[in-house]
């Protein structure tokens, strides 16, 4: 369990340091310099979530089972 605790933890870090970045007047101060590298920033890290939730799903057991499942169907067929 102390992979997920590891993960937890650091989500639940993720989460705090975006919310403090929404508190307050922070990004309201930016110039528009600022806002486009604050925007390529966020790009680049809503990339990475999006990645891990590719990844989490894709590395269940369910997932492994259907991956399985279709490449011996593939290879059943390719022998016939």
């Amino acid at each position: 369990m102390k992979g997920m605790d590891d993960t937890a933890a650091a989500l639940d870090r993720l989460a705090a340091d975006l919310n403090l970045l929404l508190c307050g007047d922070r990004l309201a101060d930016l110039t528009d310099a600022e806002r486009w590298l604050v925007l390529a920033r966020i790009g680049a890290v809503q990339r990475r979530v999006e990645a891990l939730v590719v990844e989490t799903v894709a590395t269940a057991a369910v997932v492994r089972e259907i991956v399985n499942a279709a490449q011996e169907r593939t290879i059943c067929r390719s022998c016939e």
